[in-house]
């Protein structure tokens, strides 16, 4: 029992959208503006790091929400430049012991990689399968173009260019039936209203 009197009890914050591969580049883009970033950041920066450096970002950013009162993160991992990059966000999350939801993401300034359906299909499937675990799966949709809101459309998303709302935001990965689900608000982590 813990004694509370003369205390404040709050609950666990909620950070619905964070970079946790970032959480090894602080400041490393506090003077550009966003040609800049995506320059040095996204251009230079994000492609030198490898699995183990991806790994220790994502403990750091567990670790730092739980520091900072946040007891639920959405990371938005458009990091995974490989397989194994996908896997170090996750190790690193669950080492940290956060509530997370992992944003599996392409990088932003990469092309489709042919394994990349694949092995988002193999962490839902294999490593992530439920949404009860402490660290849970979504797509981190990146495109290069105006999404469009399913109103705008009577035949559904077309693959790689689909969200809820605009801007972007992420798709729950393939419900039972290869259904995906997508979330209603910037990087809600829960569950939204439209299934396809």
């Amino acid at each position: 029992m813990i004694d509370a009197r003369e205390r404040v009890v709050l609950p666990g914050f909620v950070d619905t959208h964070r970079h946790g591969w970032q959480s090894v580049l602080r400041a490393a883009a506090l003077d550009v503006d966003l040609a800049g970033y995506l320059d040095r950041v996204a251009g230079r920066l994000a492609p030198a790091l490898d699995p183990a450096d991806v790994a220790t970002a994502s403990l750091l950013t567990g670790l730092e929400c739980l520091d900072a009162g946040i007891t639920t993160v959405q990371d938005h991992a458009h990091i995974v430049y490989t397989p194994e990059h996908a896997a170090a966000v996750v190790e690193g999350l669950q080492a940290s012991g956060v509530r997370a939801v992992f944003g599996y993401g392409r990088p932003v300034l990469d092309e489709p990689r042919p394994w990349f359906a694949g092995d988002v299909r193999r962490v839902r499937t294999d490593v992530l399968p439920g949404d009860d675990g402490l660290v849970t799966m979504m797509l981190a949709a990146t495109v290069r173009h105006t999404c469009r809101s399913r109103r705008s459309s009577r035949s559904g998303p077309s693959p790689g260019s689909w969200a809820c709302g605009s801007p972007c935001t992420s798709v729950r990965a393939p419900w039972p039936g290869g259904r995906w689900r997508c979330c209603a608000s910037w990087g809600s982590p829960s569950p939204a209203r439209s299934t396809w």
